[in-house]
C-alpha cells in the first residue's frame, strides 16, 4: 500500500472505531485488524470480495467483535445453543 492509502486506511479504522465506541460507549474488544489492498491478500485470511471497503463496513465487523468480547462467542452465536 502507498501511504496515502495506509493512511487512508488509518483513517477509516479510527473513524469505525469512534462510531462503534459511540454506541457503547467504551472498547473491550482489541482486535488485531488486517487490511489488505488485494483479492490475492484477502483471500487467504477467509475474505470474499473486497468490493468498496470504508468505515462503514469496518463499524460492523468491530462491532461483532465488540459484542463478542463483552458477551462471549458462545452467547452470541445462535448454533451453539
Amino acid at each position: 500500500m502507498t501511504a496515502k492509502e495506509r493512511a487512508n486506511a488509518e483513517t477509516a479504522v479510527a473513524a469505525a472505531r469512534e462510531r462503534v465506541k459511540g454506541f457503547y460507549g467504551a472498547l473491550q474488544g482489541a482486535p488485531r485488524i488486517l487490511i489488505c489492498k488485494t483479492e490475492v491478500c484477502y483471500g487467504p485470511i477467509g475474505g470474499g470480495s473486497l468490493g468498496r471497503r470504508s468505515y462503514v463496513t469496518a463499524a460492523p465487523e468491530l462491532s461483532h467483535i465488540e459484542l463478542h468480547s463483552r458477551l462471549g462467542l458462545a452467547k452470541t452465536c445462535s448454533f451453539y445453543e
